[in-house]
């Protein structure tokens, strides 16, 4: 159910307005748009006149009432109610409340206050990212993990995707032949990062509210940045990777004062390659992988391992730590142990502490971690799935319940989660037995 509120409750007669506007006594009427309940009357007896907050029907008994909108005493015509005018659609049922609000039941297809907002609903694009604020999902042209699809944005609430446009000019040297893949998105959704490939490898290239990419240059002619992976909710943070000739990858955050600048190694593998894979919405905390491990950097600890699981040690060489995702509140980190056993989903609550979930991957979290969305590779086929607060696994199929526009779909990764947790974005195969991608949408 969906609860809202319409305009300014009347005392009787009719109202006008959002749901109505505001009832007037008899006679004219001064005041503001919701006055007192009258005001002294000075005249005999009217029939109904007009008054500045609306009309009334009946017989009024006032006279010029000073009051308000809602002056005089309306004894005629029907009382307003929050679902007078209808709001709700989609063959959604009213239920009125106190006042003007009122509270939509809206059927399992349909979410939204007024039951507006289609709940699970099919998109041209196959799904890389989500921004934070859920309106704005990111992605690839093609159905299909696919390099050489062009990069697309298009609303959560479907639409057609708009194409983002590669840079017009690169440097010597450089093309982006083989494609690029969108792998960062800020919280409004107006900075975009991608990684590109092509005859000199790795390089990466970002949207800053256009729809044209810019090329992002390391800081010397031996450095190439090679990813970028995510972004502070307003843009001016970013988080990547970048080449160092002789050296191997180094994460960085480039901040508006400095530039890029790079951060700690881990102490337990200084020489290894580190990647950002993602920061927090202050842009205070980022998650990375030092070859075989989970780091993270903060401002005041400066870059540390995370914990791993007994028996699952990375230094064994048989298993391989991968963080995937920040809350926005910085506050939990998600993420996965690759094996040759299979993937195992984990998060991290704190710097200190890890909890494993079982077979699959996380691939997103939510504002505060209390939502996590990826896959659980136990299921048939693979299974779009979530974890909440407590970390009970639930398979997207079963949270949608009963819907027909689910009907021939297999779900089979949940890859982004707004920050409400409202919104979800994944990957599945449709009723023609195609790839393609899809939104949910939750009350």
């Amino acid at each position: 159910m969906e609860s809202g509120s319409g305009g300014i409750t009347g005392t009787g007669g009719r109202t006008t307005g959002a749901i109505g506007g505001s009832v007037g006594g008899q006679g004219p009427a001064t005041g503001g748009a919701k006055g007192g309940p009258g005001g002294a009357s000075t005249g005999g007896t009217g029939a109904g006149g007009r008054s500045a907050g609306g009309q009334s029907g009946g017989t009024s008994t006032g006279g010029n009432s000073t009051g308000g909108a809602t002056g005089g005493s309306g004894t005629g015509g029907a009382s307003a109610n929050g679902c007078t005018n209808n709001p709700c659609l989609n063959g959604s049922s009213c239920t009125p409340g106190g006042g003007l609000s009122f509270t939509c039941n809206c059927p399992n297809r349909f979410v939204g206050t007024n039951c507006e907002i289609q709940k699970f609903l099919p998109i041209s694009a196959w799904p890389t990212g989500l921004s934070g604020d859920g309106l704005l999902v990111v992605g690839q042209a093609c159905n299909g993990d696919n390099l050489n699809c062009p990069p697309v944005k298009v609303a959560s609430t479907g639409g057609t995707p708009t194409p983002l446009a590669l840079p017009t000019s690169l440097p010597a040297g450089y093309d982006l032949a083989d494609g690029c893949v969108i792998h960062g998105v800020n919280r409004n959704g107006a900075w975009i990062g991608a990684q590109c490939s092509g005859a000199q490898g790795l390089s990466a290239v970002e949207w800053k509210s256009s729809n044209t990419a810019v090329f992002v240059p390391g800081r010397t002619a031996g450095e190439l940045v090679d990813d970028l992976t995510g972004a502070s909710a307003d843009g001016s943070i970013v988080v990547g990777s970048i080449y160092q000739s002789a050296i191997g990858d180094r994460w960085f955050r480039r901040v508006p004062t400095s530039g890029i600048v790079l951060l700690n190694q881990d102490v337990s593998s200084p020489n290894d390659d580190t990647v950002a894979t993602a920061t927090s919405n202050d842009g205070l905390v980022v998650a990375g992988t030092s070859f075989n491990h989970a780091v993270r950097w903060d401002p005041t600890f400066a870059t540390r391992p995370l914990p791993e699981i007994a028996g699952q040690e990375s230094d064994s060489g048989l298993f391989s730590y991968r963080p995937t995702d920040v809350s926005g509140d910085g506050s939990v980190i998600v993420g996965y142990i690759a094996s040759r056993a299979g993937p195992t989903a984990l998060r991290w609550n704190s710097p200190t502490s890890v909890t494993a979930l079982g077979n699959g991957f996380v691939h997103a979290v939510d504002l505060t971690g209390s939502l996590l969305v990826g896959v659980n590779t136990a299921a048939p086929d693979n299974a779009a799935c979530l974890w909440d607060s407590t970390n009970t696994q639930r398979r997207i199929i079963d949270v949608i319940g009963t819907n027909p526009d689910t009907t021939g779909w297999d779900l089979h990764e949940a890859i982004a989660v707004a920050d409400d947790g409202k919104t979800i974005v994944g990957t599945g195969t449709n009723p023609s037995g195609l790839p393609q991608g899809w939104v949910l949408h939750l009350p």
